[in-house]
């Protein structure tokens, strides 16, 4: 089971140059709810060098529900100073890699990360051999939370089961970055809504899409 998270500004953009949030706080605290039920979150290096995020469940009594946090760098490009490693002998972390320097290799064992070398598919990995690879790793329920380029991915794949989107009520303008083009892959004939909420002005819709 994957479930994907996204958030967009009322004109769909995923990224604003000017701040680092999009929505407001209880869209956060939402997501940190979709943490705590799943058991493993997928990200990529991408994402945590961009945004340096803790990627943790933060809701007072639930913080011991963080899941594991499996991490997508081909090339093992990871800032080793990002929250992620630095924590991640707290937690259980797992970096997908194809290659990359011994020194670098060495570093995140000793940071307790566990390195799974994966096989590239026409220059890049197989998102349905990875998640395979997941699944033989004892996981479940995968939440997918990084950017719109993996995310589309999963997408264009037809790998995604639900697709929790939150959109902000304000819109950025020439100050967005990256859209997030939502009718490719929400429509009547393949989708339809389990839950609409406003929190506060931003809305929360969860799809069903699979």
């Amino acid at each position: 089971y994957v479930m994907a998270k996204i958030a967009v500004s009322k004109d769909l953009f995923t990224i604003n140059r000017r701040k680092k949030w999009i929505t407001n706080e209880f869209s956060r605290k939402r997501v940190h709810l979709l943490r705590s039920i799943h058991d493993c979150l997928l990200t990529s290096s991408a994402t945590i060098n961009s945004d340096n995020p803790d990627l943790t469940c933060r809701v007072n009594g639930l913080e011991s529900t963080t899941p594991s946090c499996i991490i997508i760098d081909k090339k093992l490009k990871i800032n080793v100073n990002s929250k992620v490693i630095k924590n991640a002998n707290k937690r259980k972390t797992v970096i997908f890699y194809n290659n990359g320097n011994l020194k670098k290799i060495k570093f995140l064992k000793k940071k307790k990360v566990k390195l799974v070398k994966q096989k590239i598919v026409f220059n890049n990995f197989s998102l349905e051999d990875l998640l395979f690879k997941i699944k033989s790793m004892g996981y479940s329920r995968i939440f997918l939370e990084s950017g719109v380029n993996l995310t589309s991915n999963f997408l264009k794949k037809n790998l995604v089961n639900d697709l929790s989107l939150f959109i902000s009520k304000y819109k950025i303008g020439t100050f967005g970055l990256k859209r997030f083009k939502i009718n490719n892959y929400i429509s009547k004939k393949n989708s339809y809504s389990k839950e609409n909420v406003n929190l506060f002005g931003d809305q929360f819709i969860s799809y069903n899409i699979k």
